[in-house]
């Protein structure tokens, strides 16, 4: 797939923030059944370590029939609480596949949708991931543009390794549940709640993301 022309960075962490503070999207995939259309339908979702999307899905879906048969697909994520026009979204264009279901992988996914083990127990439920080759940022009226998938794997990742590390570090000096972190933020479980707090600084190092995970615990 090409890139999208007059692609630019700038709009990259705008969109891996709302990605990650928002849990579902409307993913459209290529129509089996009626050739050359786009078949649309609502999915939860939760981010790996990348905030590229994961979705737990049944083979007998429409939309994983379509996956089956051509990957090429799109996820559209907005931000409810804002007026329809001003509303910020992000619409990923990729590839989505099957995804190796690691140990860790699983861990996290399970964490941001306890049910996912029940559904992969079923049998014909599997892990999918998008894989994002451009993506249409829209920050409000008259602020939009694109970027593609050089941008968006130049923005810091904490590795599986280093948040299972962290949270095992941190998660007995909460009150609260800590779901996960990563370079823009973290999640928490609260009052039967997934809430997301995201950082005023992003910080560029583990010991730096402890610290802005600490304050923030610190300050509920």
């Amino acid at each position: 797939m090409s890139h999208a022309a007059n692609a630019v960075p700038e709009w990259v962490p705008s969109a891996r923030k709302l990605l990650r503070r928002s849990r579902e999207g409307a993913l459209a995939t290529q129509s089996a059944q009626l050739a050359g259309f786009p078949y649309a339908s609502w999915l939860p979702y939760a981010c790996d370590e990348t905030a590229s999307p994961l979705f737990v899905i049944s083979r007998l879906a429409e939309h994983t029939q379509n996956l089956l048969t051509d990957g090429r697909s799109s996820l559209l994520v907005y931000d409810s609480t804002d007026d329809a026009v001003a509303a910020e979204r992000v619409t990923l264009v990729g590839i989505a596949r099957p995804v190796a279901a690691t140990p860790l992988l699983m861990a996290r996914l399970q964490r941001y949708q306890p049910q996912a083990a029940q559904f992969l127990a079923l049998g014909d439920f599997s892990v999918w991931r998008l894989q994002v080759d451009v993506l249409r940022y829209i920050a409000g009226f008259g602020r939009m543009g694109w970027s593609n998938s050089e941008q968006w794997q130049a923005a810091p990742v904490l590795s599986l390794e280093d948040e299972h590390a962290l949270l095992s570090e941190l998660a007995p000096q909460s009150e609260v549940s800590l779901i996960g972190v990563d370079f823009d933020g973290m999640d928490v479980h609260r009052n039967g709640r997934f809430i997301r707090y995201a950082f005023e600084t992003c910080p560029t190092d583990i010991p730096a993301l402890r610290e802005a995970v600490l304050a923030q615990l610190r300050a509920g």
